[in-house]
């Protein structure tokens, strides 16, 4: 059950980004794909949204969060300072963040 309300969620999402490309719903439906393991997707659709929404915090971390699921680190920790840098107390992006550097040691 679900499966089908989140299939349900994820064609929405995908109607509404398709109809209105500045629609917030390209966060929702980037986080899905990178939580499928489809990260080529999530990162266009994320690098699109932020295109159009550039002081999107959430869009920052998430789009950190599939760099570095790519392992590029650098641009990772790149979006988590643009997120900081917008919202210097936004509790994800500094756990991200500090991840980052744990792995970067």
């Amino acid at each position: 059950m679900t499966s089908q309300i989140e299939a349900q969620r994820v064609r929405r999402w995908q109607d509404e980004v398709a109809r209105d490309p500045g629609s917030l719903s390209f966060l929702p439906l980037a986080d899905v794909y990178r939580k499928e393991g489809r990260l080529a997707v999530a990162l266009r659709l994320c690098v699109r949204g932020l295109e159009r929404h550039p002081d999107h915090v959430e869009g920052h971390v998430l789009l950190g969060r599939i760099y570095r699921e790519l392992g590029e680190l650098e641009p990772a920790c790149d979006e988590l300072d643009i997120a900081l840098r917008l919202d210097p107390e936004h509790r994800a992006a500094r756990r991200a963040l500090g991840y980052l550097f744990l792995e970067r040691r």
